[in-house]
């Protein structure tokens, strides 16, 4: 089912588009996954928010077969192939950084990173209706009832600690040193080396 709908004006500073609006009006007690897409020019994809009614989480070596499995099934409502914009009905899909050791697991360093977090390998939301915004208009698309009613509220300004980097400036320029090294060898042509950056909102 498509229907038009409003996005209440959002009381946010410098708001750089219908997005912001969407995120700030949505429901504070709604769980919501989004695909945000910012500014309004013709080269801009769409926005796409909706709480989802159902949620996998994958781990472990068997994370790539169920992904597989798991979005090879049926799905619901029209086909997505024949229409570019979501239909409200499919998944929101998180593939973490780490789900690739089990693609290429010779890849794996002899002591990777500490894994501190915990995070999946992949999370997989189910959604079956949502608000989508395109082309300067906004539109119910999947199952309405699971759309809730939006209501303009004011955002705060958040309060954002330092980033802190893992590994530290200094170990990661002596591994990026070490790597061109590697590479001037013959010993490697391709090294992919992360620094994460973490902070408290």
């Amino acid at each position: 089912m498509t229907r038009t709908s409003t996005i209440p004006p959002a009381s946010i500073p410098d708001a750089p588009d219908a997005s912001a609006a969407l995120l700030a009006a949505w429901p504070r007690d709604r769980p919501l996954a989004m695909l945000a897409s910012h500014g309004e020019s013709p080269f801009a994809r769409f926005s796409f928010a909706a709480t989802p009614v159902s949620e996998r989480q994958l781990r472990g070596p068997e994370s790539i077969d169920a992904l597989r499995r798991e979005l090879a099934g049926p799905a619901s409502g029209p086909d997505p192939a024949a229409e570019r914009l979501p239909t409200g009905r499919g998944h929101f899909v998180m593939l973490g950084y780490d789900l690739f050791r089990h693609l290429e697991p010779t890849a794996v360093a002899p002591t990777p990173p500490l894994d501190d977090r915990r995070w999946p390998d992949a999370i997989l939301l189910r959604c079956e209706g949502g608000l989508l915004h395109h082309a300067g208009s906004t539109e119910v698309r999947g199952d309405p009832t699971l759309v809730p009613d939006l209501v303009p509220r004011t955002l705060p300004d958040p309060i954002v600690d330092g980033l802190r980097p893992d590994p530290t400036d200094v170990d990661y320029r002596r591994d990026v040193a070490r790597v061109i090294e590697h590479v001037h060898a013959g010993d490697c042509f391709q090294a992919n080396l992360a620094q994460r950056f973490g902070s408290r909102v």
